[in-house]
């Protein structure tokens, strides 16, 4: 019986870990997503700006393929 708990103490070390490594490549995800969305909006922006001929902003224009 004891050895079974210590199995299972085990195990649930070894789950809590993972969940914390998780855990931690969640957070830095989701900073390096907010990161990206900042800077695709600062893009975005500037694309516009050079935008000069009276054209629709470039993220409202179907791609060329379409």
């Amino acid at each position: 019986m004891e050895d079974r708990i210590e199995k299972l103490e085990v195990l649930l070390s070894e789950q809590g870990a993972v969940i914390e490594d998780l855990h931690e490549m969640v957070r830095l995800q989701d900073s390096e997503i907010a990161r990206l969305k900042a800077h695709m909006r600062l893009l975005m922006q500037r694309a516009a700006e050079v935008d000069s001929d009276g054209t629709a902003i470039l993220a409202d224009q179907k791609p060329p393929h379409w």
